[in-house]
């Protein structure tokens, strides 16, 4: 027996079901928003990359002061090791975090990286990126609501 189709019912046709398209989407497509706030992938791209960048730039700065300095470097390499940490974690969550949390612990990490970039230029430098765009992205959620 074969099956039939109802006329004029989309993704029906009398040969079978008609194949969906791969087609890439449309160049004017907005982008799938993350979590509760309505920011994309690309809003918190300017933000997560330099704490990423500082996490990696920590956790081979703060080895390199374990080895190739005195006993006195524990003390510089165990917070660079506790931050590149933190900052892996925001790096992996900042996607679903609300608001205001991302922000306060944006901010939090991007003092820390300011602080400790003292003993690591790169820490330094992707702490202000951090703080910098950080205020963009809260005006933009202030704008946003």
């Amino acid at each position: 027996m074969a099956a039939r189709y109802a006329p004029n019912v989309p993704g029906t046709s009398p040969d079978g079901p008609t194949p969906q398209s791969d087609a890439a989407p449309v160049s004017g497509a907005t982008p799938p928003e993350i979590g509760p706030r309505g920011l994309t992938a690309a809003d918190l791209r300017p933000v997560t990359v330099p704490i990423l960048v500082s996490a990696l730039a920590n956790l081979v700065g703060g080895y390199l002061w374990l080895f190739l300095s005195s006993c006195l470097a524990i003390f510089l390499t165990a917070p660079m090791l506790v931050l590149c940490a933190f900052e892996l974690i925001y790096f992996a969550r900042a996607p679903q975090m609300a608001g205001r949390d991302l922000d306060r612990r944006g901010t939090a990490l991007g003092v820390f990286e300011v602080i400790l970039g003292i003993f690591n230029g790169v820490s330094f430098v992707c702490g202000i990126l951090v703080l910098l765009n950080l205020m963009k992205l809260r005006e933009r959620l202030q704008t946003n609501g």
